[in-house]
């Protein structure tokens, strides 16, 4: 609970007030109240870095800083109703299970070209 505290007192600090309430209501946090894992993941967002986004909209964000190790990359599921491992493609799997620290972005782009390579 602490963390969450000092995380939502740091966006404050960052982004003043105003505009982080105005964030808050973008992104949807008032929304979210009634789903429990869907509102402690918004709040985990709070000063972490999107790293990017795949082709199902699923967002991927990654916190250096005041994060337990192993706990600081994560997945935000397009599809809020189903909370599925399975929605991760292979290329961002790695990413998250600090296989490699190529993001799925890289990775797609320099998939095509080892396929090109092998024939």
């Amino acid at each position: 609970m602490a963390a969450v505290v000092r995380s939502v007192w740091q966006g404050i600090r960052e982004k003043g007030l105003t505009n982080f309430l105005r964030h808050a209501r973008e992104e949807g946090y008032l929304k979210c109240l009634g789903d429990g894992n869907l509102l402690q993941t918004k709040i985990h967002n709070i000063g972490a870095t999107l790293v990017g986004v795949d082709t199902f909209g699923n967002k991927y964000y990654e916190k250096l800083h005041d994060t337990q190790y192993g706990r600081h990359r994560w997945v935000e599921y397009a599809d809020k109703g189903r909370y599925n491992a399975s929605q991760v493609p292979a290329e961002w799997h790695g990413w998250l299970h600090h296989i490699t620290d190529s993001t799925g972005d890289k990775a797609s782009c320099l998939f095509p070209c080892a396929i090109f390579l092998r024939i």
